[in-house]
C-alpha cells in the first residue's frame, strides 16, 4: 500500500483540510454575509489562473483577500480575523 512517509503525508494533509474547514466555519459564523468565501479545489483548471495572478500554487493553502495574497499556510484564527476586520473597516 503506502509507505510510512506517504501515510504521514496523507495524515498531515487530512489534518490541514480539517483545520481549514474549521476555520472557514468559524469565519462564516463571525462575519456572516459581510464576507464571501470561495474554495477552489487544487485539481481545478482555474488553479492555473490563480497561480499566474497571485503566485498561489496548488501545493499550498493560499488565502486571498480582495485581490491580495495574505497567507500560504492555514493562519491562526486571530491573525486572519485581524486582517479581515482591518479590511472591512477600510472598505466601509
Amino acid at each position: 500500500m503506502f509507505s510510512k512517509e506517504e501515510q504521514a503525508a496523507l495524515l498531515k494533509q487530512q489534518e490541514n483540510t480539517r483545520a481549514m474547514w474549521k476555520l472557514l466555519r468559524l469565519l462564516k459564523e463571525r462575519y456572516g454575509d459581510k464576507i464571501c468565501i470561495s474554495v477552489v479545489d487544487s485539481r481545478s483548471p482555474i488553479v492555473l489562473w490563480y497561480a499566474i495572478r497571485y503566485g498561489a500554487w496548488a501545493t499550498f493553502t493560499t488565502w486571498i483577500l480582495n485581490g491580495r495574497k495574505i497567507f500560504e499556510v492555514i493562519p491562526k484564527r486571530e491573525e486572519l480575523e485581524r486582517i479581515i476586520d482591518s479590511e472591512l473597516q477600510s472598505t466601509g
